[in-house]
């Protein structure tokens, strides 16, 4: 059992290599993104679960080691199908599907093939229900005190795989997420130019004072 483990364990660390999961740069290695992240979230929980599970053979009753096994087997699976339909391009669009009048008439549609992110999901959810499964008939197989074990694990499997896929919620493509390139800086738009100043209007020319009529002269006055 421990060297199956061992040999399934290389295998993850193979993909997430191919994948461009483990990456690193300059001796640093650059936070996850993407698919990148989405590998990440699905190892660790995928293979600590895994661990446990390992772990909590040695303290159950042996007839519940065959549903322990299994469950080691199904969340192994799951893990390693996720990871690798993670890694598989895109399935190209069928330019031959009918459109218009041809949809309209009834003429069947070919169903669009799963994305790498769908096919993972179903891969997460696969594996970690037939875990379950396998680890509900175990604790079938063993007394009330010895299930406490059991049923802590079943818990814990359901945390990770929802961990899982609310990572795998946040992939939109089926392949290794590329580094976003660094946008430069849109060129400042140039300053308008400053309106000319109206001329201002020119004074109007004062008119000349007239002048003044001149009074005419009293009449003198006659003694009669």
């Amino acid at each position: 059992m421990k060297h199956r483990l061992h040999r399934h364990v290389v295998l993850v660390a193979l993909l997430l290599v191919a994948t461009g999961a483990v990456s690193a740069q300059d001796g640093e290695e650059p936070p996850a993104r993407g698919v990148d992240r989405a590998n990440e979230v699905i190892t660790t929980n995928m293979q600590r679960q895994i661990e446990r599970l390992t772990a909590l053979l040695d303290r159950v009753p042996e007839q519940a080691h065959p549903g322990i096994e299994q469950a080691i087997e199904s969340l192994q699976q799951g893990m390693t199908n996720a990871l690798v339909a993670l890694g598989e391009p895109e399935p190209p669009e069928d330019d031959d599907a009918p459109e218009g009048e041809a949809a309209l008439e009834g003429e069947a549609t070919p169903e669009a093939e799963p994305t790498g992110r769908e096919r993972a999901r179903q891969a997460i959810a696969s594996g970690t229900g037939h875990a379950e499964a396998a680890l509900n008939q175990a604790m079938a197989e063993v007394p009330e005190n010895a299930q406490a074990g059991l049923e802590k694990a079943l818990s814990r499997i359901a945390a990770a795989r929802e961990r899982a896929l609310a990572a795998l919620d946040r992939v939109d493509v089926g392949t290794p997420e590329q580094p976003a390139a660094a946008t430069s800086r849109p060129a400042e738009a140039g300053r308008p130019e400053r309106a000319e100043r109206p001329d201002q209007p020119t004074r109007p020319v004062r008119p000349e004072r007239a002048e003044t009529p001149t009074r005419p002269e009293r009449p003198t006055r006659r003694d009669g």
